[in-house]
């Protein structure tokens, strides 16, 4: 579409190709060149392929896990109790101190995994029951100070201050059946209830490290 002009001395209409004013003489200036287009802007460069995550190498030297033992119930005072995961090492045994916010979070996990799977409303709350099974597996993957630092409740028993392990029946008349796992020390006696393990894989685990003191 052709733009319309006009002389700018009298006002006459102009024709695109006019140089002078056919009314007045007035000459005409060039209309202003249109701006060239911009060229087109080249798309930016393709972002790199994303890649999957590789798992972190254990460090040289890194304590290894032997295993752990999940569910070590400990009397607190005359009605409180605490639970611990054990964590089993070649040079000692660690007691990660099992808090609420960790049992909440984890039976979280556990009943999101069952909806993953497709179980129903049912499976999702008979998963729960697993929290101890996924807190033990973070105790496996963690580095062992890391976990032992993870909590103000945490210790250790060093293997070779260890004089005896035993795990013996609960006396039934005092309290509901199961296990005690008892562990005698240079610094102390110490009493959990298995709730998470039975007596047959505790006692196998605990000889891979303490051998005969096992009973």
């Amino acid at each position: 579409m052709s733009i319309s002009r006009f002389c700018e001395n009298c006002g006459a209409p102009l024709k695109p190709t006019t140089r002078f004013c056919r009314q007045c003489g007035q000459p005409v200036q060039s209309p202003p060149t249109p701006p060239a287009a911009p060229p087109p802007s080249s798309p930016p460069p393709a972002p790199p392929p994303m890649q999957e995550p590789v798992a972190a190498a254990p460090e040289p030297g890194a304590e290894p896990v032997i295993g752990v033992i999940p569910g070590l119930v400990r009397s607190k005072g005359l009605t409180q109790t605490e639970t611990f995961n054990l964590v089993v090492t070649p040079g000692r045994l660690v007691f990660a101190l099992i808090t609420q916010p960790m049992i909440n979070a984890a039976v979280q996990q556990a009943r999101a995994d069952a909806k993953a799977r497709g179980e129903g409303i049912l499976g999702q709350v008979g998963s729960q029951m697993a929290y101890l099974d996924i807190l033990a597996e973070r105790c496996e993957t963690m580095p062992v100070e890391a976990t032992l630092a993870a909590q103000p409740g945490n210790f250790f028993i060093p293997n070779d201050q260890i004089k005896k392990t035993e795990i013996k029946p609960i006396d039934p008349r005092r309290d509901a059946p199961g296990h005690y796992l008892v562990i005698e020390a240079t610094s102390g006696k110490y009493q959990f209830t298995l709730r998470g393990a039975s007596p047959v894989e505790t006692k196998q685990l605990l000889e891979q490290v303490l051998g005969r003191v096992v009973k």
